[in-house]
């Protein structure tokens, strides 16, 4: 595959699409990771005992 000769369209539907994709997906797992953190923290029963 010569990458001289594809377009710019080409470029982006075989190059940086998939990179984006990829990087979504990861951003996606992260922000679902640190809400589960989040929700158990705030279930936990020590923060409770702090607040009285």
């Amino acid at each position: 595959m010569d990458k001289k000769q594809l377009s710019e369209r080409d470029i982006c539907r075989k190059f940086i699409t998939p990179l984006r994709r990829c990087a979504y997906e990861k951003i996606r797992a992260i922000r679902e990771v640190t809400q589960e953190r989040i929700e158990e923290l705030l279930n936990d029963e020590q923060l409770t005992k702090w607040d009285t």
